[in-house]
């Protein structure tokens, strides 16, 4: 059935096709057929021609699957397949056959499944943590995450703090050109000199040791912890999970404090022992 306008045309029509209802709206003097599409188990949207093949733009299947690009959305997607024809690269937007987690992806063969995305994101319902992975030729491996608390991990799935890059033993390294913190005296109050410098350097020691778990088993350099609490407990933090580190670059404060007091040791030193050769010679003067 057709409804024109003014001519035989130009207007819409309604039929079936290869056993497929179908509505379209066309334009024959210009060869132009407009938007259509085709209802049966599924629903297709056709542009550039009368073929529901290779001029179908999205679909909808018997089961609700949205396919953009493709006639047929993969089953597993439940949701919205991308497919790019020619290639094999697909972005697929998907909430994966295990329903505590939804991801998106690079399938780039095979069949779908989480582990043959070789890279992708996902929130994982059972936790609420936002991940993204790659595929390291294997399977594949979470590379970042944002927990529900809002603490960030690199190279980590557990980050205790806000940011955390790696874990103990991992040999994991951040580089930088620079990492400034937070330091102008007008967001400071309070401020008071740490006294007694030496005498808490003393109370710490100085370290060589291994890490006990971890694939990096070179030898390491530092300090324990528990020691630095207990002279400096502003250096140490406990995690979620009760595992404690120290702020090393803070320790800057406490050497600058020893080194000025030692400068003034030397100094008087320098001072006592001017005035005892001054002492001397006096004496001697008088023999």
């Amino acid at each position: 059935m057709s409804i024109l306008e003014n001519s035989s045309t130009k207007g819409i029509e309604f039929g079936i096709n290869a056993g497929q209802g179908f509505v379209q709206a066309f334009d024959r003097t210009n060869s132009v057929v407009f938007p259509y599409y085709f209802a049966g188990t599924s629903i297709s949207f056709v542009t550039g021609g009368a073929s529901p093949v290779t001029n179908t733009r999205v679909t909808f299947d018997s089961a609700g699957n949205v396919g953009i690009g493709t006639t047929s959305p993969n089953a597993l997607t439940n949701g919205l397949e991308i497919y790019r024809n020619g290639s094999t690269a697909n972005l697929m937007l998907n909430r994966g056959s295990n329903a505590n987690y939804a991801y998106s992806g690079y399938l780039p063969a095979g069949a779908l499944s989480a582990s043959n995305v070789h890279w992708g994101s996902g929130l994982f319902a059972n936790s609420n943590n936002y991940e993204i992975w790659t595929y390291d030729g294997t399977s594949n491996v979470e590379r970042f995450v944002i927990k529900n608390d809002g603490n960030v991990g690199i190279g980590t799935t557990g980050p205790t703090q806000k940011l955390q890059v790696g874990a103990s033993g991992d040999g994991s390294v951040a580089l930088a050109n620079a990492w400034n913190t937070f330091s102008d005296i007008r967001l400071k109050r309070d401020l008071t000199k740490i006294q007694d410098a030496l005498k808490k350097l003393e109370k710490l020691n100085g370290y060589y040791y291994f890490w006990k778990n971890g694939e990096d088993q070179s030898r390491q350099v530092g300090v324990v912890a528990l020691e630095v609490e207990k002279v400096l407990p502003e250096l140490v933090k406990t995690g979620e999970d009760g595992i404690k580190t120290v702020d090393y670059p803070k320790l800057t404060a406490l050497l600058i404090e020893v080194a000025k007091e030692q400068a003034r040791d030397a100094a008087q030193i320098k001072v006592d022992s001017a005035k005892k050769d001054a002492d001397i010679s006096k004496t001697q003067g008088r023999q």
